[in-house]
């Protein structure tokens, strides 16, 4: 079976966990939608935090890079504070059709899970602002990707040292201080998307 997740741990976690109503990929970012009288005024409505996520997305970064079947992929995600320590989100690896394949089955493909993370101390990177310890659940229903190429891991758990500065949110290995990512980053919500990975089935 092809490993999806190249940096995240899959250890089983035995935490039942329960994604709020408010933290779904129907989210809108907050802003009013329509004239003073509640009605739509030639006003398109908020995108969706993920819909704004998928639009910085290059589909054809390795299209020549790789031969035969083959894809783009990426894994992006955020987080909402709903606590002082406790955050949930949503994280997705996305995978564009690269060449002529029938392996993914469309022109796009996503593995989606639902996460929540307690903040705390840092670990390897001594800028960062706290670390975020997070538990993963697969959403079936938000999964598009064939089993085939989908990891064996549907929970899992990590842990990242997260950096907000100036707006932007850079996300760090726990234990060893590697950079992963990067998105916005404010207070209460923070986001990344990873640089493209090429591959080749």
């Amino acid at each position: 079976m092809w490993l999806l997740l190249s940096y995240a741990c899959s250890n089983q976690f035995g935490n039942l966990w329960r994604k709020p109503d408010a933290v779904t990929n129907f989210d809108t970012a907050t802003s009013d939608f329509g004239s003073p009288n509640n009605e739509p005024d030639n006003v398109d409505p908020p995108q969706s935090t993920l819909d704004l996520l998928w639009a910085q997305l290059d589909p054809t970064h390795c299209e020549g890079l790789v031969s035969g079947k083959g894809a783009t992929g990426y894994f992006i995600g955020y987080y909402e504070m709903a606590e002082d320590e406790l955050w949930y989100g949503i994280e997705q690896h996305v995978l564009f059709s690269v060449g002529e394949q029938d392996v993914i089955g469309a022109d796009s493909c996503q593995i989606t899970w639902a996460m929540t993370g307690v903040s705390g101390e840092v670990g390897s990177c001594n800028a960062c602002l706290f670390s975020l310890s997070v538990n993963a659940i697969q959403d079936g229903g938000q999964s598009s990707c064939p089993e085939s190429i989908q990891s064996s891991g549907s929970e899992w758990s990590t842990s990242y040292d997260i950096l907000i500065d100036n707006g932007i949110s850079e996300f760090y290995f726990y234990d060893s201080g590697s950079f992963i990512a990067s998105g916005e980053g404010h207070s209460t919500s923070i986001s990344f998307i990873s640089e493209p990975i090429c591959y080749t089935f």
